[in-house]
């Protein structure tokens, strides 16, 4: 990594408590890790150049800083038991809040706001450490809140800057809660960057750092989550960076995910029913996919929905995991083709990084359209 590790503190005036801003230098770093298993979507480690120096907020935004805006929000302090104080970071809050919370403060500063890209962040965060954490490959117990899955969370403060900055001057980089970043979630690829924000196009959006009630591992430098950008809940919120650096995507968007790939086309009816009973073994539909595929098939293979297809195909899904309560979760599915006698090899239906996907349900609504209805736990 190089960088320039000179650092200065400024703040932005706000209302209440003001924001305070850090100098982050212009450099390169190689961000990703080479994770296998789960967090296969941290590799492969890539050379990324930020040509521009910008300016991050030391700290997550505040319940305070953030209401001097949005005052309503006020009435969600607290909920389930967590950020209740004027210096917490500031939870329930979506994507699009957060940067109309940039707008408002751009507009009455005259400056440029936005939410750190995905690549900014990591850089930010690792602050020139290739180590799990930017503390090194280990997370300080005295550091930890409550880091443990949990339904119903423990007491626990989110006061910001309770801890030692990084290198950079930035807290809570690890922790206290997640924090969105600008870029839609896509897959990396081993070519060197060069200011990168990602796809143009996503299902959703990127949130890194982890959170309070979430289990360390969860909090590493290069660790990848992601969130539909609607969702608000009390694990996630922001900061901010004050940067008119130009941004370039990666890529047009997304290629077509290979669940939507080789359908056919058109419509089929399937034979009227025979009035001689027909008597089948089972055939398993749960097929595992081969070594090598990329297509990530657990141990724990629960809960399917199926649904007929106007082509004349079955389609069922099904989750994937080890624990079907953990972050690993995926949601697989498999064909029963017109006309073939055994279910193809599974594939990827739908995944969100990091979070726990069991409820899954497939309906055809006799119109043309499938429709897939999905539970997300944070």
């Amino acid at each position: 990594m190089a960088v320039a590790m000179a650092m200065t503190v400024c703040a932005v005036a706000t209302g209440s408590e003001p924001i305070k801003m850090v100098d982050i230098p212009a450099g390169y770093f190689y961000m990703g890790s080479r994770a296998l298993g789960e967090d296969f979507d941290e590799g492969p480690v890539h050379k990324v150049t930020l040509t521009r120096p910008m300016r991050m907020s030391a700290t997550e935004i505040t319940n305070a800083q953030y209401e001097d805006f949005f005052p309503e929000h006020r009435a969600l302090r607290g909920k389930n038991g967590v950020s209740d104080d004027d210096n917490d970071a500031v939870v329930n809050v979506s994507y699009h809040d957060a940067l109309e919370f940039c707008k408002k403060l751009g507009q009455r500063d005259g400056r440029i706001y936005r939410l750190p890209t995905e690549a900014e962040w990591e850089y930010a965060c690792r602050g020139g450490t290739y180590t799990l954490y930017n503390t090194g490959d280990w997370f300080p117990d005295s550091c930890h809140k409550s880091q443990h899955v949990a339904r119903d969370f423990d007491p626990v403060s989110l006061r910001v800057g309770q801890f030692a900055p990084n290198a950079f001057g930035l807290y809570d980089m690890h922790g206290n809660v997640e924090e969105w970043c600008m870029d839609y979630y896509g897959p990396y690829t081993a070519d060197d960057a060069t200011d990168p924000c990602g796809p143009v196009r996503g299902e959703y959006r990127v949130t890194r750092g982890g959170s309070h009630h979430t289990p360390v591992k969860y909090l590493r430098s290069a660790n990848r989550s992601a969130m539909l950008s609607d969702d608000r809940h009390s694990q996630t919120g922001f900061r901010i960076v004050e940067s008119d650096a130009m941004l370039q995507h990666s890529g047009e968007e997304w290629s077509v995910p290979a669940v939507r790939r080789d359908i056919s086309a058109g419509e089929s009816m399937w034979d009227t029913p025979s009035d001689t009973p027909l008597y089948l073994p089972p055939i398993p539909f749960v097929v595992a996919p081969q070594c090598g595929s990329g297509v990530p098939f657990y141990s724990h293979n629960h809960q399917p929905a199926v649904t007929w297809c106007d082509n004349g195909d079955l389609l069922a899904i099904w989750f994937s995991a080890n624990e079907e309560n953990g972050r690993e979760v995926t949601v697989l599915s498999s064909r029963l083709k017109a006309g073939c006698g055994e279910w193809e090899e599974a594939r990827e239906f739908f995944r969100v990084p990091d979070r726990n996907l069991t409820g899954s349900s497939l309906l055809n609504d006799g119109n043309g359209t499938l429709l897939h209805i999905n539970g997300m736990e944070a």
